[in-house]
C-alpha cells in the first residue's frame, strides 16, 4: 500500500470502529499520553489534537 501525506477528513465507518463517545476513552489514553489534547463542544463533539496541531481527530455525533 502506497504511503501519501494526508489531507483534510478522514471518515471512519462504520462508526463502532472509531470508539465511544467519551474523553476518557482507553483507546484515546495513548495519544493524551503522547502530549495530545481533548476538548469537546457544546454539541458533545469530541477532538483530541496534537501538540503542534498537525494532527486533530474528531468524533461528531
Amino acid at each position: 500500500m502506497p504511503s501519501r501525506p494526508l489531507d483534510g477528513d478522514i471518515h471512519v465507518a462504520p462508526l463502532y470502529l472509531a470508539g465511544s463517545t467519551t474523553i476518557g476513552d482507553p483507546a484515546l489514553q495513548p495519544l493524551l499520553n503522547h502530549g495530545f489534547t481533548a476538548q469537546s463542544d457544546e454539541l458533545a463533539n469530541v477532538y483530541v489534537s496534537s501538540l503542534d496541531q498537525h494532527v486533530r481527530l474528531g468524533f461528531l455525533p
